[in-house]
């Protein structure tokens, strides 16, 4: 496992904690510099037999956070460790990812008790219009990884997922978004000039927009540092397709709350008031490209000596709740 560290600066996290925005692009980061350690290039050098320069694009990601190591127990100036290990099948990258202290990672904690993702990526061909060419790099622009000996399962999910359009289409959810969020994408927000396409992480701000939409939409609606206090357990997105500059994504959410363990965290500063889970998608405004697709699970964690926003928890709890 390739292990880097980071501190986390006002550049990262301002004056704040951990995202789950930057924790992907920490993981990213990290799964960069494995695929290119021993050969002296970066991402930038990687090309095909052709010469034509390839990129490794996310198609599936799946972060798991135990409720214990939630990701805003670190904060500025802390420093963290990334580990990765990536294997290849042709163009495809199937990486696994684990966050914690820099004493952690050297301790070797075990990856199920700290927060975790897992990946699958493709090679595919920068800057072609039309559909994504998959390409495998030329030898020597990529570190020599271990290789798979099938296909990642990953990939079987991902054709799937883009013919259904849902992850799990058993679910039932009790709240519906009444109309999808319209999401600009601005030049130097969601993303920079020249670039070809957004960036992964960004649909975790998109799908994030459209869950406090949702919420915001119920009766009482829920107040809005309530939902500042919604941190991860797990998210899983399939990414289908992308959209650039001028672009509006629109996103649809649906959910169900459930109750919980109030010491879900198991520290007595903190009260898990509820779980939220959620399914969600975007797709393109103008052209109406399924983009992507995602479900995840948040739990509602208030400081105990906040009481109105414990309130507040409690009659979302009471109204909408169900025993998972």
């Amino acid at each position: 496992m390739l292990i880097c560290e980071a501190e986390l600066g006002i550049g990262l996290v301002g004056l704040g904690r951990l995202t789950e925005f930057v924790a992907m692009t920490l993981w990213a980061d990290a799964q960069a510099r494995a695929l290119t350690a021993g050969t002296g290039g970066t991402l930038r050098d990687i090309v095909d037999t052709a010469g034509a320069r390839l990129y490794p694009g996310y198609f599936w990601t799946h972060v798991t956070v135990p409720p214990e190591r939630l990701l805003e127990r670190h904060q500025v100036w802390d420093r963290v460790a990334v580990g990765v290990d990536v294997k290849t099948f042709g163009p495809i990258l199937e990486s696994t990812y684990v966050l914690g202290t820099p004493s952690e990672l050297a301790e070797g904690a075990p990856t199920t008790s700290l927060p975790a993702m897992r990946s699958a990526a493709m090679f595919f061909v920068d800057g072609t219009p039309g559909e994504p060419q998959p390409a495998t790099p030329k030898k020597g622009t990529v570190n020599a990884l271990p290789k798979l000996e099938k296909p990642p399962s990953a990939l079987a999910r991902f054709k799937d997922v883009r013919a259904s359009g849902v992850i799990d289409a058993a679910q039932a959810h009790r709240l519906r978004l009444s109309a999808p969020v319209a999401c600009p994408i601005v030049t130097g927000r969601e993303i920079a000039a020249g670039q070809h396409a957004l960036v992964f992480a960004q649909f975790v701000k998109l799908f994030d927009a459209a869950e406090r939409a949702l919420l915001s939409e119920l009766e009482p609606p829920t107040p809005a540092e309530l939902v500042d206090h919604l941190a991860v357990l797990d998210r899983q997105i399939f990414y289908l397709d992308n959209c650039g500059l001028s672009s509006v994504v629109m996103v649809h959410a649906r959910g169900t709350i459930e109750h919980c363990d109030p010491k879900l965290t198991g520290t007595s500063d903190q009260v898990a008031a509820a779980v939220l889970k959620l399914e969600m998608t975007a797709y393109e405004a103008t052209t109406l490209k399924l983009l992507s697709v995602a479900a995840a699970t948040k739990l509602f964690v208030v400081p105990w000596n906040r009481p109105g926003l414990l309130h507040a928890a409690e009659r979302l709890s009471r109204r909408y709740g169900v025993t998972a």
